[in-house]
């Protein structure tokens, strides 16, 4: 029932949505706060040989497969990085390990995640600080590279999104994302991309490769929920992530839902 509450109260208004999914995660971080756990976003697999991971990266590994097949398309060496939505800091994790890169901000709108990421990532090269992506608070033109991932579809304005990324982006720069979108949302979507000043150069429905890596880490996701969220919330929280047989898995499995990954760049 409490769901259901909450998808028919984000989808009364762009703006409504994008409060009460502010606090819904900032809840989720509160139940979260003393827990190592880096990854809020949906797994990835495809056919492709595994990447390496260490062995404390293991665990995540269908998380961390969702950054690296963005990643993967371009060659960090020597850029600035602004990820927009950076949540609890996986991200900033992966590519500071695996990647060269001159250096890496993390922007998201929890401040608890904020607070999280710099207690366990922060770094002479890692930084992170509380922001809006709708109203980014950096200069123009600072960043070779912007990474968005998995948290697009919160925003309450995708066209004033994608305008600061151009806005904040280097020429010649990329736009890397990846996110989701329900099946009556896909036109709006893809025509704030046609319209925007990037260049695509790349755009995939990976729908098929979010399903198969959300059955690979389905139950280890029931099981830490089970372990640290209220029973209340946890039907809830469950369905938000992706758990197999949950309504976000199937929306996935039926086609109502399609999940998009895309590089942009501004010629």
């Amino acid at each position: 029932m409490l769901r259901k509450i909450v998808h028919w109260v984000i989808s009364l208004s762009p703006n409504i949505r994008k409060r009460v999914l502010k606090n819904w995660y900032e809840l989720l971080n509160h139940y979260l706060h003393k827990q190592n756990y880096p990854f809020l976003n949906y797994g990835y697999c495809d056919n492709n040989p595994p990447i390496e991971l260490s062995v404390n990266d293991e665990e995540f590994r269908y998380s961390i497969q969702l950054y690296n097949q963005l990643l993967s398309k371009i060659d960090l060496r020597e850029k600035h990085i602004l990820e927009i939505g950076s949540g609890r800091g996986g991200g900033a994790n992966f590519i500071n390990q695996y990647f060269d890169h001159a250096g890496y901000t993390g922007i998201d709108i929890s401040k608890k995640a904020i607070t999280i990421s710099n207690k366990l990532y922060k770094s002479d090269n890692v930084n992170f600080i509380w922001g809006d992506a709708e109203d980014l608070q950096f200069e123009n033109c600072q960043f070779e590279v912007i990474l968005n991932v998995e948290s697009s579809h919160c925003y309450s304005s995708m066209d004033q999104f994608l305008s600061e990324v151009h806005r904040v982006l280097l020429p010649s720069g990329y736009f890397l994302f990846c996110d989701l979108r329900e099946e009556h949302q896909v036109e709006n979507f893809l025509n704030s991309l046609e319209k925007s000043n990037f260049e695509l150069v790349e755009m995939k429905d990976i729908s098929k490769h979010i399903i198969s890596g959300l059955e690979k880490m389905s139950d280890d996701r029931i099981s830490f929920i089970n372990q640290n969220i209220p029973r209340v919330f946890r039907k809830s929280i469950e369905s938000y992530s992706g758990v197999h047989e949950g309504d976000i898995f199937n929306s996935f499995l039926n086609g109502t839902r399609k999940y998009y990954s895309g590089v942009l760049s501004k010629a």
